[in-house]
């Protein structure tokens, strides 16, 4: 194209003749949208202002509940502690003595440990009979009038009493913490301590985080807890009016208020009918807005400014176009010379393309896309862009950019391919772009992800599904289950009942022992298709073991119809396995499990499946090849099992806690690279309990935290003696991840014990970790940030993808054991364990194999750069000998350790 001639003045535009009227008039059209944004953004920002200083009240009214509610439980706590005391019973039991000196001490030592200013006791009655500091002259007075008796003695459990002036030396303004003390059944008397106001102001003072927000604490007659109170002559409180606010809060009910001249917050404290009030002055609050609304005024005159000069040169630039029409020219060229290089880009690309008009029809197609989807790319041309894709959703997300309701995608989706093979899955990038002639059109990218697609799926079916039969597993089950029951809970159906039946064969060993494990393969396989065969298709049957079942029925029509169903089951596995003798008989013992989720709504579901494995163990134990019920005597059995809670307790306060630590070993060198610490938490006669039921137990009883602090600071204080390349790793649970303040505390630890941070691997379970929400991954991003090490254990056991380990905090990667078992025999499994070997390496983080137990399994993964833990180099043994294991079975230990 020729340069543009020059134009006559009468032949330009009118904007080119009158160059001032579009300048001008965008410039009003600007100031005036400056002055709505202006305001809307004024209005906008007070609103978030007052907003977000309502939240802060209530966040500090919030603080200062959970603080008087912490230490509301820790006097409630000490008082019953002593009411509980033997020698205060029997002292309340005599008449007419002198409080012997055990229980003056006890008193004093209440007194020291909560800083109370008295301590007492009296008889049924109300009567003194003993205090501290020793007061003679309040001997035989009797309270029975205050609140903390009347509490205590209507209730019977330890109370927190109205704010009251005390008789005791001093007469503080106190609360009292009172409970009643028993023997043989029969109440004999009452201990109280005062609680000073003054103490009670600092504790909820102390609790909030923002200055200029004031807190009132109530009683339970909604008289403000201060440092003198209103008091009639006995010294009870006299309260005022109570707010409405207040009231509501007595009752139970949280309430915000914004009144002209403050930001209100009240609630209640819930264990003892406290309220607790937060408040800040409205000008406070909106002192944020006023400095906002500044700032905008600033920046309205200097955007004012930019307008002004803008239009200056708007004008300017109006009479110096006709002079561009050549620069133009010479960019139409270079546009031409880019079309060109575009068009070579998309052609001869790797990756599949389209153009796609807005209305969806493909303009053009390169080769690699016609290959993928078995068409020459002119049989595409002409066609709809979103007929290729299977799923609606996707179609919809294509039409969603088309129709420009999106500016681009970037998804996985599936695609048909060919005419007769499957669809395929491609990761699709839309985008619009805009050609030389201007018109705008669509760029669709495509690249083939289907073999990493089905790597992945296969993947979850193996972590979520039995390898041999194809059942669900334990994990399956145990979510089926969850959900299950969150389904009769939510009252959306109308039964409330849910249902497991546990089978587990009887003579399966013996078809193992005498006819092969292939023949037990067989039968296993056999029975799943026969028990399939008796289920409806909405029932769940899951393998979970070598020879164990579980049916999980969401529905049913009552005992009765269980029974009849487990009979079906009993009968649909009854068979004999031809051998070389009389035949192996192969029987089922099912045991059968009903929840209520309403007359029990804290079972959890692994609880359900233990009482139907309990159920199944009385039905071998009264001859197999037939059903039971959990009933009563069952569930006495299991509640027994919650004695080891205590076990676990008391073992924590004796100090009963030891750590053995198994070797982690270079395969390929033999080097010791550190150990993973296990916990051996001992009974009051010295054995060992159960571990993973004990740490369950300490979760549960709200121990965990302690239990885990211990174990780091054991397993610390061990590698502070090995040598510096050695690493020590503990586990912490799914809940302790949850916890807060877990990097504080390991940081700590590590200084305390002057380990370095990069010596300590923290392993967490593949399930614990996808589960993990956004501020369980940023804390432990931030221990990572310390150089503390994060391991990922059981790898292969649930559904963690390629791309999950890309983002996720990971350093190690621990195979599990289950895939270890199968080494070299089992192809699934070594494909499985060098799989993950070569991820590993390629994202440039260790990889280590679990359950290494004999010779052969550990030639299978040598050269390939791996370390190694299991009973081949023993059992896990104490601290001392740790470092100088070699790469060989310890001779003391191997031959009992491998099975």
């Amino acid at each position: 194209m020729g340069t543009a001639a020059t134009a006559q003045p009468d032949t330009l535009p009118w904007r080119f003749r009158h160059p001032a009227v579009v300048p001008v008039s965008l410039t009003l059209m600007g100031l005036l949208l400056l002055l709505v944004v202006g305001y809307r953004a004024d209005r906008r920002s007070t609103d978030q202002v007052m907003t977000a200083a309502q939240e802060r009240v209530r966040s500090n009214r919030d603080a200062a509940v959970r603080a008087l509610v912490r230490q509301t439980d820790d006097y409630l706590r000490a008082v019953e502690a002593l009411a509980e005391a033997p020698p205060v019973g029997d002292y309340l039991t005599t008449r007419g003595t002198a409080a012997p000196r055990r229980v003056v001490d006890d008193l004093a030592s209440l007194a020291r440990s909560q800083d109370s200013p008295a301590v007492f006791l009296t008889d049924a009655s109300g009567s003194t009979r003993a205090s501290y500091p020793e007061q003679p002259e309040q001997v035989g007075r009797n309270f029975a009038f205050r609140d903390w008796y009347q509490g205590a003695s209507s209730s019977g459990r330890p109370y927190v009493s109205e704010g009251f002036r005390s008789a005791a030396v001093g007469r503080p303004y106190v609360v009292a913490v009172a409970a009643p003390v028993s023997r043989g059944g029969r109440r004999v008397g009452y201990v109280a301590f005062l609680w000073e106001l003054e103490s009670v102001r600092l504790i909820s003072e102390g609790a909030k985080a923002d200055d200029g927000i004031s807190i009132v604490v109530t009683d339970q007659r909604g008289q403000a807890l201060v440092s003198s109170l209103e008091v009639d002559p006995r010294g009870q409180g006299t309260p005022g009016e109570i707010s409405p606010e207040t009231a509501a809060a007595l009752a139970g009910r949280s309430s915000s208020l914004t009144t002209d001249e403050a930001l209100v917050e009240t609630g209640p404290v819930p264990p003892i009918g406290w309220t607790v009030t937060a408040s800040l002055p409205k000008d406070d609050a909106a002192l944020p807005a006023v400095a906002s609304r500044r700032t905008l005024e600033r920046a309205f005159a200097v955007a004012s400014l930019l307008v002004l000069v803008a239009t200056a040169l708007m004008y300017s630039t109006a009479r110096r176009r006709a002079g561009e029409a050549a620069a133009a020219a010479h960019e139409r060229r270079l546009l031409l010379d880019s079309e060109e290089r575009f068009r070579r880009v998309f052609d001869e690309g790797l990756t599949g393309k389209f153009i796609v008009a807005p209305s969806g029809e493909i303009l053009r197609a390169n080769a690699t896309m016609g290959t993928m989807l078995g068409r020459p790319p002119e049989r595409l041309v002409h066609t709809s862009i979103v007929d290729w894709f299977v799923d609606d959703e996707d179609r919809a997300t294509v039409a969603a950019v088309l129709e420009g309701r999106a500016e681009g995608a970037r998804t996985e989706m599936r695609m048909h391919s060919g005419d007769d093979t499957a669809p395929l899955w491609g990761l699709v990038a839309m985008a619009w772009i805009e050609e030389q002639a201007g018109s705008r059109v669509v760029l669709v990218q495509v690249e083939d992800v289907t073999g990493r697609r089905e790597a992945e799926q296969q993947l979850t079916m193996m972590a979520l599904h039995d390898e041999l039969t194809g059942l669900p597993n334990r994990r399956l089950l145990l979510e089926r289950c969850e959900h299950a029951v969150e389904l009769a809970r939510s009252g959306r159906t109308d039964d409330t009942w849910v249902s497991v039946l546990f089978i587990d064969l009887d003579g399966f060993k013996t078809v193992n022992d005498r006819a092969g494990h292939d023949a037990g393969d067989q039968v296993l396989i056999g029975v799943a298709r026969d028990l399939r065969e008796v289920l409806r298709p909405t029932d769940t049957l899951a393998r979970i073991g070598g020879d164990e079942f579980v049916v999980l029925l969401e529905t049913d029509d009552g005992q009765e119809d269980l029974f009849r169903l487990a009979q079906r089951l009993v009968d649909a596995v009854r068979r004999t396995v031809p051998d070389d003798e009389l035949g192996i008989v192969v029987s089922a013992s099912v045991g059968i499990a009903r929840l209520d989720v309403l007359a029990e709504p804290d079972v959890r579901p692994d609880q359900l499946i233990d009482r139907a494995d309990a159920a199944m163990y009385r039905a071998k134990q009264r001859g197999k090849d037939r059903h039971d019920i959990f009933d009563e005597h069952l569930h006495d059995i299991t509640e027994a099992r919650r004695s080891l809670e205590q076990a676990v307790r008391e073992g924590l306060h004796d100090d009963r806690i030891a750590l053995v630590f198994q070797p982690v070993v270079d395969v390929d060198t033999g080097v010791v690279c550190g150990a993973e610490a296990l916990l051996r938490l001992l009974d009051a006669s010295g054995s060992p309990l159960p571990t993973l039921p004990a740490v369950v137990a300490a979760e549960s009883a709200g121990l965990a935290e302690v239990l885990s602090d211990r174990v780091l600071d054991l397993a610390l204080a061990t590698a502070h003696g090995w040598p510096e390349t050695m690493s020590v790793a503990v586990n912490v649970s799914a809940r302790e991840l949850a916890s807060r303040g877990l990097r504080g505390r390991v940081v700590a630890a590590l200084a305390e014990h002057g380990v370095a941070s990069s010596r300590l691997v923290i392993e967490v379970t593949e399930t614990s970790i996808l589960n993990a929400g956004r501020s369980v991954l940023e804390e432990l991003e931030l221990l990572r940030q310390a150089g503390v090490r994060i391991a990922i254990d059981d790898f292969g056991t649930a559904y963690a993808t390629l791309k999950s380990l890309t983002t996720l905090p990971v350093d190690i990667l621990k195979v599990d054991a289950s895939f270890t078992a199968g080494l070299p025999d089992q192809r699934a499994h070594s494909a499985v364990v060098h799989g993950v070997a070569s991820m590993a390496a390629e994202l440039g983080i260790p990889c280590i194999v679990e359950g290494v137990e004999t010779e052969r399994q550990r030639d299978a993964i040598r050269g390939l750069g791996l370390q190694a833990q299991g009973w081949w180099w023993g059992l896990p043994r104490g601290p001392e000998t740790v470092p100088a294991i070699a790469d060989r079975p310890a001779d003391d230990t191997h031959e009992g350790a491998v099975r």
